[in-house]
């Protein structure tokens, strides 16, 4: 998952994480259920689209990113 640090990838928006300004995500390197997902640093992306994100750092499985709109 180190690898992906500092690329940008387009992110399916799944949920937003209530009461926090975070989303949660995956990239076309997460399967559904089975792997990690991104964690997005923003409580505006809408669920169900596609947002162009910076990965910024590796969290275990998981991946931390900022919508490229917002840098």
């Amino acid at each position: 998952m180190e690898r992906f640090v500092g690329m940008d990838l387009d992110i399916l928006v799944e949920e937003r994480v209530k009461d926090e300004s975070v989303s949660l995500g995956r990239g076309y390197l997460h399967a559904a259920e089975v792997d990690g997902s991104v964690v997005i640093l923003s409580g505006k992306p809408v669920p169900g689209t596609l947002v162009r994100c910076r990965i910024i750092k590796r969290n275990g499985i998981d991946l931390e990113a900022v919508p490229v709109d917002e840098l």
